[in-house]
């Protein structure tokens, strides 16, 4: 698999639309998926093999400067955090809830979770900042049980 073929990184815009008789509308594309990278760690490898020193994320901090993940950065760092993970008592019966913002740690985390293996919950912050009683991030956890809970950059909690 070649994964620098900049051609195969769009498609041209097709939906195939399949009306079901209770109403259900489905959606497809047309275009078989190609061979590709079974999951963003392949990249991750692939590009701090290469490109080690090269940013690969960037966010403003609190004074609106730039801060800058470069590729092994970000691989030596999920690496170590995937071992915190697992230390931590994450397991596949035991799964991570992140509940952050994008940022570069909420990446960081979600990637070494995959990388150790851990089912990953994303929620939303909104869950665990709105007012009132938190219903929604209680059966949120009460689904999901997770084993771990990333918390970054949430103003409220209970």
């Amino acid at each position: 698999m070649n994964i620098d073929d900049s051609a195969a990184r769009f498609d041209s815009p097709a939906v195939a639309l399949e009306r079901r008789d209770d109403g259900t509308l489905l959606l497809r594309s047309p275009t078989p998926l190609a061979a590709h990278p079974h999951s963003v760690l392949v990249w991750l490898r692939y590009w701090a093999e290469r490109r080690s020193e090269q940013a690969m994320l960037a966010q403003r901090d609190a004074s609106g400067q730039w801060r800058t993940l470069a590729w092994g950065e970000a691989l030596r760092a999920v690496r170590s955090l995937s071992g915190v993970l697992r230390r931590a008592g994450g397991s596949q019966a035991s799964p991570l809830m992140i509940l952050s913002e994008n940022s570069i740690e909420q990446a960081l985390v979600t990637w070494a979770a995959q990388y150790a293996g851990i089912p990953v919950a994303p929620v939303s912050p909104a869950y665990a900042t709105a007012e009132g009683e938190l219903k929604r991030l209680r059966s949120t956890v009460a689904l999901t049980e997770p084993g771990i809970v990333f918390k970054w950059g949430c103003r409220r909690s209970r």
